[in-house]
């Protein structure tokens, strides 16, 4: 709990503008204590709660326990039984995909039909396959009390113009090759996008998120598990708690990266727009072309800042605290970056 009576804004740039807010700190709201993520932790409620147990679906505590015999009994070898279906639909529909383990891999084609393929643990009840107007909905239906392996590999193709829900547990999640929106879900599972869709909304609480091609309007989150987009056009928002998050090449037009303890690291050209950088003891790496207009502002209560853009050196913000900031500009009508960190370093660099 804080103790300053100005400790209530729940980022590390409060706590650099109130250095007596340190002790205790935890990133968040004074009242939480939790990490001011708002993403990662507005979807995990809904991620555990698949769907309305009045309906048919799989409780909370049921979905658990499928978790743990998947663990306990993953090394045993059970019949498999093999699902194929198929189902017109409309070629710019959504298709909504609900599995608590195992794999699902989604593909686009240019067909105005769903193909549903892959193998059924031996264990498993049945698996529903819907069309009600330009909605299909996919669910593998799991024993309350299963007594051996339950998992369901899927492939689904899609019309390539469809948007995508997937929602799973301790699944791996692959999508690829699809135009429309996409929200995608998982608890321990891997998110993993391929392509170019209209928008991207993807977290996983300890698996990764990988994203090869951003789109223009992409959000992705995460608690302990990695973020990494290798490719970036347009704007991106990512959070992650304890993991890392990189962007490894293109073109940010503006965005958001937050952790608690994890690294950020962004290689990217930088246009018009907003760029907000924030850890509490993470490194914060921005490397961006020698030619980037753009005006920085920088801030750190304990770690170091390293100008290699301009040489521009920081200066203490106070003759009592170890903060530091570096405000400098390359040219005007270009980008705004705002950078902060509590106690992790921060570099600024050419490429």
């Amino acid at each position: 709990m804080f103790s300053h009576p100005n400790c209530t804004a729940s980022s590390a740039r409060s706590q650099l503008r109130n250095p007596q807010c340190s002790s205790g700190y935890t990133s968040g709201s004074a009242q939480s204590g939790k990490p001011n993520l708002r993403h990662i932790w507005a979807r995990i409620p809904r991620i555990y709660s698949l769907s309305d147990p009045q309906q048919g679906g799989i409780m909370k505590k049921n979905v658990l326990s499928v978790v743990c015999v998947i663990c306990l009994v993953s090394m045993i070898g059970w019949a498999d039984k093999p699902v194929n279906e198929t189902s017109a639909v409309a070629p710019d529909g959504t298709v909504e995909v609900i599995n608590i383990a195992g794999l699902i891999d989604v593909e686009g084609w240019d067909r105005a039909e769903v193909e549903l393929t892959g193998t059924l643990a031996d264990s498993i009840e049945k698996v529903e396959f819907e069309v009600t107007g330009d909605h299909t909905r996919i669910e593998v239906k799991y024993p309350n009390n299963p007594k051996k392996s339950a998992y369901a590999d899927l492939k689904v193709m899609v019309p390539s113009g469809s948007a995508i829900e997937v929602e799973a547990v301790s699944a791996d999640i692959t999508v690829s090759r699809v135009l429309g929106e996409l929200d995608l879900e998982s608890v321990s599972g891997d998110v993993k996008v391929f392509g170019t869709p209209a928008g991207i909304e993807a977290a996983s609480v300890s698996g990764d998120v990988i994203v090869e091609l951003a789109a223009d309007q992409v959000e992705l989150a995460s608690v302990s598990g990695d973020i990494l987009v290798r490719e970036v056009r347009g704007e991106l928002e990512a959070e992650s708690v304890s993991g890392d998050i990189a962007v490894e090449s293109g073109l940010l037009s503006g965005g958001e990266f937050e952790t608690v303890s994890g690294d950020i690291t962004l290689e990217a050209a930088l246009d018009r727009g907003d760029l907000d950088v924030e850890s509490m003891s993470g490194d914060l790496t921005l490397a961006v072309p020698g030619s980037t207009i753009a005006d920085f502002e920088i801030e750190t209560f304990s770690g170091s800042i390293d100008n290699r853009l301009t040489g521009d050196q920081s200066i203490r913000t106070s003759k009592h605290t170890p903060g530091s900031e570096l405000e400098f500009s390359t040219g005007s009508g270009g980008a705004r970056v705002s950078i902060s960190s509590f106690s992790g370093s921060v570099t600024i660099g050419g490429r």
